[in-house]
């Protein structure tokens, strides 16, 4: 049954991470474009984030986008 455990270990701490990082995109967000967005709307996989938003909150994503990557190191890519 330990084995399990440290087996489990690596994973205690996926959702702290996630949110936390969720937390920095919207505050990095919020700073950049003035977009608010709610942690509902972001979502991660294999480092990459999935944002859904209306067509004009994309396109201001999308032309803040490098500036939002780089403030936010631990992601690869932004959709």
């Amino acid at each position: 049954m330990e084995q399990i455990n440290l087996y489990l270990k690596k994973y205690e701490n996926f959702g702290f991470k996630e949110r936390e990082l969720k937390l920095k995109i919207i505050e990095v967000v919020k700073e950049e474009t003035g977009l608010e967005l709610d942690k509902e709307l972001i979502s991660i996989k294999d480092m990459t984030v999935s944002i859904s938003v209306s067509g004009a909150a994309k396109a201001e994503l999308f032309m803040k986008r490098n500036i939002i990557e780089s403030k936010i190191n631990d992601i690869k890519f932004i959709r």
